[in-house]
């Protein structure tokens, strides 16, 4: 976008409609491409590494419980007796137990 708008000389509507911008037109770079280095004929390139790392996620602990197999899973309800239920190291959420069992198109409520 250039900024050549002057914001003052526009009347109604197009006042406070801000124009709208694609990305990669003809006449910038497109993002879903892929683009070489310009490098001077023979240099090669040198790895800089980011001035800041990444900060550790905040899912970064959902990750590890999931690597390690402890991050809480949903069962059905056809598919969890009352027995499971009571040995289970984390309740069910509720959406869980009342989830509605779904057959030919059909919503048939499992009690």
């Amino acid at each position: 976008m250039n900024h050549s708008y002057d914001f003052n000389q526009l009347h109604g509507p197009a006042r406070v409609i801000v124009p709208f911008v694609t990305c990669g037109d003809l006449s910038a770079y497109d993002s879903d491409r892929t683009y070489s280095l310009d490098l001077d004929n023979g240099s090669e390139y040198k790895y800089t590494p980011p001035t800041q790392p990444p900060i550790a996620p905040p899912y970064q602990e959902a990750c590890r419980l999931k690597k390690n197999g402890q991050l809480a899973k949903e069962f059905l309800p056809q598919e969890c007796s009352i027995d499971r239920v009571d040995k289970l190291s984390q309740p069910l959420a509720i959406h869980t137990l009342l989830a509605p069992k779904v057959e030919d198109n059909e919503i048939n409520c499992s009690s």
